[in-house]
């Protein structure tokens, strides 16, 4: 079934209703009042006897798993104001939430941690891409970190998957302990998303996808994957680039050691 619902604030939500933020949030209360409603009178909706709502019903149905805190919402947001404005609604909803992006979380981070929400970003976003970034900072995720905000590193990229634990490494490079920056690729994540009791760490009962590097810890860009286990199988490692790897290194007489 569906993992969490994603909301997105800021620019790109206000875009949707005319350029304006306050009419964005105004929407996603509406919605979210009008999933309650629905959920207390689904006899009366049938029957046509319950006011206009302002979604449909499978898009008022699905909300139901948010509403009762079984799935995350997930909002993207950037700004210090929208992530503000976002704890707020989150508080009155009484709903899960974790803020994707927040280039400006620093600035708000105590609030973050005080809430409890965590939030989802990629180190490597240390530019101000748009208006509303424009306070954005490299050790971003350190200062989130530092504050108590539960944090978890984000490629912000499915094509980029790859380049995850050298992420995770650029977190630790700006002050973000190596074990917190390991567990923003395991623990928390599947913490977010609920399904920490089968994934994120390793303990009976969990999935056993194990991943055993040559070095201290995957964050550093030297290590490489000497194992690799999926839901308890070694997976074979040898690949077309490694075989070339070993072809060149014989023929400029380099050693592997």
């Amino acid at each position: 079934g569906p993992t969490a619902l994603h909301v997105t604030l800021g620019e790109g939500g206000a875009a949707a209703v005319f350029g304006s933020r306050a009419t964005a949030m105004s929407r996603l209360r509406e919605v979210f009042e009008d999933a309650r409603t629905f959920r207390a009178n689904r006899r009366a909706f049938t029957r046509r006897d319950l006011f206009e709502l302002s979604a449909s019903r499978l898009d008022l149905d699905a909300l139901g798993s948010a509403l009762n805190r079984r799935m995350p919402v997930i909002v993207h947001a950037h700004r210090a104001a929208d992530i503000s404005a976002a704890i707020r609604f989150a508080k009155a909803q009484k709903i899960r939430m974790a803020i994707a992006g927040a280039a400006e979380g620093w600035m708000v981070a105590e609030a973050l941690a005080v809430a409890k929400v965590p939030v989802i970003v990629d180190p490597f976003g240390n530019l101000p891409r748009r208006f509303e970034s424009r306070h954005a900072r490299t050790d971003n995720v350190a200062l989130l970190a530092a504050a108590g905000v539960a944090i978890a590193i984000t490629t912000d990229s499915s094509h980029n998957v790859s380049g995850l634990r050298f992420a995770a490494g650029q977190a630790a490079r700006v002050g973000v302990p190596p074990a917190v920056a390991l567990q923003a690729v395991t623990r928390v994540p599947a913490t977010i998303y609920g399904v920490d009791r089968s994934y994120g760490s390793i303990a009976r009962g969990r999935v056993a996808n194990i991943v055993v590097w040559s070095g201290r810890a995957p964050t550093e860009p030297s290590t490489y994957a000497r194992t690799v286990i999926i839901r308890g199988e070694i997976q074979p490692t040898e690949s077309r680039q490694t075989k070339l790897a070993r072809r060149y290194i014989r023929k400029l007489g380099l050693s592997t050691e």
